[in-house]
């Protein structure tokens, strides 16, 4: 039988819940700084794809 308390989550369950939040978080930071012109969005516009299209 299961001795914990109802409504306590097991350590496996909590694991698991900092893990997404953690992924999440960092997946969305990641995405503001290539959005907000970070290190991808300036490599971007060096070099010769700056100058695709100029004659």
């Amino acid at each position: 039988m299961n001795d914990e308390e109802p409504g306590r989550p097991r350590p496996g369950q909590l694991l698991t819940g900092v893990t997404w939040v953690v992924l999440l978080l960092g997946l969305w930071m990641w995405g503001r700084d290539l959005s907000a012109g970070g290190a991808a969005a300036q490599l971007a516009t060096t070099g010769d794809v700056a100058a695709v299209g100029r004659p």
